[in-house]
């Protein structure tokens, strides 16, 4: 039996220094047809005033642990059901990059 496409519902996260600054730890968005990254971040700003910096690099968004410029970039579909993070870049040694793939990856 085929997924239905008629009704996607995804979860949008908030980590670290974007938690703080929109106060939103995370909440659900439900869509009529398949969206896009560039959906989500369009109704996250027309619903809740979120407008998310896309030409900021210390900006990251991940969807299911992959950062969306491996799936994509913002035209990426999603599926229902999909976790899609929003949080600092993160730069700096591969101990760092093991911690995170132990948080968001597994």
């Amino acid at each position: 039996m085929g997924e239905d496409l008629s009704h996607v519902k995804v979860r949008v996260k908030f980590i670290g220094e974007m938690r703080k600054k929109f106060s939103i730890e995370d909440l659900w968005i439900s869509f009529q047809s398949v969206p896009t990254i560039k959906d989500v971040l369009a109704e996250l700003e027309r619903e809740r005033g979120v407008k998310v910096n896309l030409g900021d690099s210390s900006v990251a968004i991940l969807v299911n642990g992959r950062r969306i410029e491996f799936i994509g970039g913002l035209n990426a579909k999603l599926k229902h059901m999909d976790e899609i993070v929003i949080m600092p870049a993160i730069a700096g040694g591969s101990k760092i990059i093991r911690k995170m793939r132990k948080v968001y990856l597994l």
